[in-house]
């Protein structure tokens, strides 16, 4: 059963400074990375518990064609996105529920 997905401040933030940068790289990748982002969330919607937990009750999806990982928590009402990061970048900002 498909669950609900919120997304934090902090996560949003994330994914459209992130589009913007792509934007400014190429005419559509912006458009591309926000596409990618929603598939993810629709398959994160449908199988929550698909993807693996990477530290404490947090767990992460890597986008496809992106450097960039979904991490996100889960309770039996909602699916939380705490942060759209790339690969490389340290999860200091993550908040803690």
């Amino acid at each position: 059963m498909a669950q609900r997905v919120r997304l934090e401040p902090a996560a949003r933030v994330d994914l459209f400074e992130a589009a913007a940068w792509y934007a400014e790289k190429a005419d559509g990748l912006g458009r591309q990375f926000i596409t990618v982002f929603d598939e993810a969330m629709s398959t994160i919607r449908d199988s929550p518990e698909a993807f693996p937990v990477v530290f404490n009750d947090v767990r992460r999806m890597v986008l496809r064609r992106f450097p960039f990982a979904v991490f996100y928590v889960m309770d039996e009402s909602e699916t939380v996105v705490l942060a759209v990061q790339h690969e490389r970048r340290s999860p200091d900002r993550w908040p803690r529920g």
